[in-house]
């Protein structure tokens, strides 16, 4: 049987960038301002909350240790795989996309969205922010060699100090900015598009939309080449 190629580098960068933005933006939109992606955003509002009574405090409040949470279980379920030789972005893909599915279901019980403390709302919040937490973990870890695909600041930020130093001061270019500008840019358009579609499709198919970015991790957990990206530098071992 002849296998697909492995999804490179950019593949996976743009489907996890999309994946940022759609989630972010549905977030945003649906549960009363909501950051799913990071929490600088939600220390922001919890401030604006406090000072203008704007709803969703709670939310965004129990998000801070839910993420912090999070993120220490994703780093366990790391260090356990790569001990183990299990897949361990195969299945931190598939743990992503359940949350997801949990934060859709919750989300759909939670209609039609009157009261921002319906524990209904605030578990779907709060599994929105767990999936992301495995997103920005994974990359933090098992990916670094891959752009940030959960904030777009950095990104942004880079494809500018390299379109400078590449087209406008080009004695000042490092080696491999050409290859950083084409995957800061390609991170930042994909994040974008997850933004725009998710705001889309929150509004045709309410919370039915995220199926998407569910589909599309489930897709890079079968991709052939990705299982087990970072395992081989993973050298710590439980004790």
């Amino acid at each position: 049987m002849i296998q697909p190629p492995p999804l490179p580098l950019l593949g996976r960068a743009n489907v996890l960038s999309f994946t940022g933005g759609f989630v972010d933006v549905v977030g945003f939109a649906a549960l009363f301002g909501l950051f799913a992606n990071h929490m600088t955003g939600n220390i922001v509002m919890i401030g604006i909350s406090l000072s203008y009574s704007s709803p969703g405090m709670l939310l965004k409040l129990l998000a801070i240790p839910v993420f912090i949470g999070s993120v220490a279980l994703t780093r366990l379920m790391i260090l356990r795989l790569a001990a183990s030789g299990y897949p361990s972005t195969r299945i931190l893909y598939m743990a992503q996309a359940l949350l997801l599915i949990l934060f859709m279901v919750t989300a759909l019980a939670s209609l039609p969205h009157d009261d921002p403390n319906d524990p209904w709302l605030v578990c779907a919040g709060l599994f929105a922010v767990a999936a992301m937490s495995v997103q920005n973990t994974q990359g933090k870890l098992l990916d670094p060699q891959c752009v940030p695909t959960t904030v777009m600041t950095g990104n942004l930020v880079q494809a500018v100090i390299d379109f400078v130093d590449l087209y406008l001061a080009k004695r000042s270019a490092e080696p491999g900015a050409s290859q950083r500008l084409k995957q800061a840019t390609a991170a930042i358009v994909s994040f974008i598009a997850g933004a725009v579609l998710g705001a889309f499709m929150l509004k045709n198919l309410s919370f039915a939309c995220l199926g998407m970015p569910v589909l599309l991790l489930l897709l890079l957990s079968f991709m052939p080449g990705g299982a087990y990206i970072g395992n081989k530098e993973m050298k710590l071992e439980m004790k």
